[in-house]
């Protein structure tokens, strides 16, 4: 999730990899890739709306 993002993907675009990668079925939801952003932040121990997650 945190390399996607430093490379640059849209929450859109992480939402349509997820769904790829493992199978849930957002349909490329934004509000679901902004989620995984910041659940994925949050369990690194990092802030969600610092550079690369915001």
């Amino acid at each position: 999730m945190r390399q996607w993002r430093a490379e640059g993907y849209t929450w859109r675009a992480i939402a349509a990899v997820a769904d790829d990668t493992w199978g849930t079925d957002s349909r490329g939801n934004q509000l679901f890739g902004e989620d995984l952003c910041r659940e994925s932040a949050r369990l690194l121990g990092e802030n969600p709306n610092a550079d690369p997650w915001n």
